[in-house]
């Protein structure tokens, strides 16, 4: 009986471990598995020195609960041999190989978004980021704003202002497309400027934003949010190195109707207090900040 008590708290040691790890990937019986484990630990830890029918209803449960667990665990198994070929077709495209990527994704049947998004995220030609439109049916909602939030981060790639007047001509591209933290691309595009020579954020920012701003595009997607200017302001307080490159997006915002505000003049001040050299610029640049 001693023997049959130290197997049953030996099972239940190895369920409670196994189940730490695989709670995330389990099917929906895991949450009677970990009901089972943590019932069947409270119990046997009762009534570990007795031989009522209690304990032993406690072990069998817990049986029953692992062989679950490991129907999980082949599961998962499964699922991850699944996913070679999807990883497979995004490694191309991060590659530029969007030809192989595209061949990869039609062999497996794993469908377009996926690899049009990585597209759209790492820049891919127009001619490419088109066909994948076309092969997958549509664009996603928040191209736009994918475009603009990662395609200005690639150091040597022009082409987003671009990219969105194709799709806006050929796909009907929603430029006016406000994700869920209150940002528009136009929002996100005026955070995307840095002061480093040889270095085309600065010229794609500016190109995007006038096409945006071309499209009748709102510098305010959220009233209660960031605007392009409060945006601007606060990557030049985080990045002291890029003043002239702010000043020359706040005036060419400010020409083109964004309103100065209270929120933009706190900001300043804020600048004022840490970086006196940087707000002296700022300042005799856009006067209205006073």
């Amino acid at each position: 009986m001693t023997m049959r008590l130290v197997a049953g708290i030996s099972v239940l040691a190895l369920a409670a471990v196994v189940l730490s790890w695989s709670l995330t990937s389990a099917s929906s019986s895991s949450a009677d598995l970990g009901i089972a484990a943590r019932l069947g630990h409270e119990q046997v830890q009762e009534l570990r020195r007795t031989t009522s029918p209690e304990y032993w209803e406690a072990e069998r449960v817990l049986a029953e609960a692992l062989e679950v667990l490991e129907a999980d665990v082949q599961t998962h198994d499964a699922l991850l041999k699944s996913l070679e070929p999807f990883d497979r077709m995004l490694d191309l495209g991060s590659a530029g190989r969007w030809g192989e990527a595209k061949a990869v994704a039609e062999k497996f049947q794993l469908g377009y978004e996926h690899l049009l998004y990585r597209a759209l995220s790492e820049g891919a030609p127009s001619d490419v980021i088109v066909e994948l439109v076309e092969s997958n049916g549509t664009l996603p909602d928040d191209a736009i704003t994918t475009i603009a939030s990662q395609s200005l981060n690639l150091k040597g790639w022009s082409g987003a202002a671009e990219l969105a007047r194709t799709l806006v001509q050929t796909h009907g591209l929603d430029v006016h497309f406000v994700d869920q933290q209150g940002r528009n691309a136009l929002t996100i595009a005026a955070e995307y400027f840095y002061d480093i020579p040889g270095w085309d954020a600065n010229r794609d920012s500016f190109e995007l934003i006038e096409f945006l701003l071309d499209q009748s595009v709102t510098t305010k997607p959220d009233a209660r949010g960031l605007d392009a200017l409060d945006r601007i302001l606060l990557a030049i307080l985080d990045r002291p190195g890029t003043v002239r490159a702010g000043i020359e997006l706040l005036r060419y915002l400010i020409g083109r109707g964004a309103p100065v505000e209270l929120s933009h003049r706190q900001v300043a001040q804020i600048i004022s207090a840490s970086n006196a050299q940087a707000h002296a610029r700022l300042i005799e640049a856009v006067p209205e900040l006073l």
